[in-house]
């Protein structure tokens, strides 16, 4: 396992696709991620990184899971356009829900269960068609969406690497053999 701090060169890979560097001892704040243009997926979950979520995220990146760290403060009022999945639950987030979250067309699944947040949710949240919606363990949330149950359908995040194709071998393996008779 990796130890230590995200180094701060990481901010400068401007070619870096993937950054999977999740379940690790890493510590410290997460740096900005603008410049790493070409960056499509984050992995940081279950890390003890802390501070707040970037304010300059890359226009390319389409999921970003950074769930059980120890990120705290605002969600950004802007994320990128091309956002798919949003995981940042078991976080110390606070704050209310930006509206600018409506305005995510391509946004499938949004996970933001035991944070901090407050207020109301956007109405027009609930027209994105989200596959997943969990806004469970914000006691301070409040309307329709932030006291439904969520929404399941998860595929993104940490989920991804018990899903799928390795999902279905490893299913497949662990089946009895079928007895003739």
């Amino acid at each position: 396992a990796l130890s230590g701090t995200l180094p701060s060169d990481v901010v400068g890979l401007s070619q870096l696709q993937s950054l999977n560097l999740y379940n690790n001892a890493l510590s410290g704040t997460l740096p900005p991620l603008g410049r790493c243009a070409r960056l499509t997926h984050a992995y940081l979950f279950g890390t003890a990184l802390s501070g707040t979520l970037p304010r300059s995220l890359p226009g390319s990146l389409q999921e970003l899971e950074c769930s059980r760290c120890r990120l705290s403060g605002t969600l950004p009022d802007t994320l990128p356009r091309a956002l798919q999945y949003l995981f940042l639950e078991s976080n110390r987030l606070s704050g209310t829900l930006p509206a600018s979250l409506s305005r995510l067309r391509s946004l499938t699944e949004l996970e933001l269960s035991d944070n901090r947040l407050e207020g109301s949710v956007p109405a027009a949240l609930g027209s994105l068609g989200l596959r997943h919606l969990d806004l469970t363990g914000n006691e301070r949330l409040t309307g329709s969406l932030a006291t439904a149950p969520p929404k399941s359908g998860c595929s993104g995040g940490s989920d991804r690497y018990l899903r799928g194709r390795m999902d279905a071998q490893l299913t497949s393996s662990l089946r009895p053999p079928k007895s003739d008779g």
